[in-house]
């Protein structure tokens, strides 16, 4: 009943905002990759900091340091919303938000941890920030939702590591995420912001999860657009291309521009393969190293030959 509640203000709350956004000047700058020029609301973030803000003052603020990390990260985005601010002071917003929930983890103790840490959770906090526009309503939030109720279910059924308040308020959230992009067709989008909360929410569970039990093989459940951005990446390096530049080249933006499938039925592809994967993962729990790494093998494999394939269609 209190998920049911909190997500029924959260819905009001969403359309009260929108319906504020159609009559005054908070729109987001129309992106170029847009194939439609129709102003995107950039307020989805909002929803994120509301459910985790409802779930810090139900557990009194149980975790600081995430709440002052995705905080940061809100404060940022309604900046940007007001008036437009550099991207060097986003991305020292998100590298902020960092400091902040490495200290709710613990790892400061440990360098080598620390190190180990940070190299990837800047990895996948920049993979979030490279699908921004695109990436939080057609597959960021489909896909975090899969590894959402993975995470919950190892945690009730296998290894309790967090709150379980925090995981279900968080799967409602990306949930509401994936509503209101389907119903107002890609519009309610989370910017940069928007990215940087889901991203810091979804690995802050993880990588509890991950230190708790000293198994990073828990990454394959976000293997799908991991490899994604990394192939992406590593192309647009051999290119030159300033990867800093978002440029609508990702193999699901590639499969809705040059492939012509429709944003939602790429979103329901990649959750479903990623679904698959975590469910082959705990099948084969016993042997899930080997499991790991023919899955990485086979995806880079399929991942480059797709990203040659879509580049020649028109």
């Amino acid at each position: 009943m209190v998920y049911v509640m909190i997500a029924i203000v959260l819905i009001l709350t969403e359309m009260f905002y929108i319906r504020l956004v159609n009559k005054t000047s908070f729109f987001a700058a129309i992106h170029e990759r847009e194939k439609d020029q129709r102003p995107v609301w950039s307020g989805a973030g909002l929803l994120l900091y509301l459910g985790m803000l409802f779930f810090s003052v139900i557990h009194g603020f149980v975790y600081p340091g995430f709440f002052f990390a995705i905080t940061l990260l809100a404060v940022v985005g309604l900046w940007n919303n007001v008036k437009p601010i550099s991207k060097l002071i986003q991305h020292l917003a998100l590298w902020g938000s960092l400091l902040f929930m490495f200290n709710d983890l613990d790892i400061y103790n440990d360098s080598i941890c620390c190190s180990f840490s940070l190299v990837l959770i800047v990895s996948v906090l920049i993979m979030y920030s490279f699908r921004a526009i695109d990436g939080v309503n057609r597959i960021s939030g489909a896909t975090s939702f899969v590894v959402l109720l993975t995470l919950a279910f190892i945690n009730s059924r296998m290894v309790p590591f967090i709150d379980e308040m925090y995981l279900w308020i968080a799967i409602v959230l990306s949930f509401l995420l994936i509503f209101f992009n389907i119903k107002y067709r890609n519009r309610a989008l989370g910017g940069e912001a928007g990215a940087g909360m889901l991203a810091v929410i979804v690995l802050f569970a993880l990588w509890k999860l991950i230190l708790l039990t000293n198994d990073v093989s828990y990454l394959i459940l976000m293997v799908v657009c991991v490899i994604d951005s990394i192939v992406t990446v590593v192309y647009r390096i051999f290119r030159r291309e300033n990867i800093f530049e978002s440029e609508g080249r990702h193999i699901y933006q590639l499969l809705v521009s040059r492939g012509n499938i429709p944003p939602i039925i790429v979103s329901f592809l990649y959750a479903s393969v990623q679904s698959l994967i975590v469910a082959g993962y705990f099948i084969l729990f016993p042997y899930r190293w080997l499991y790991m790494a023919c899955v990485l093998l086979m995806f880079i494999l399929l991942y480059i030959y797709l990203e040659f394939y879509l580049r020649k269609l028109n």
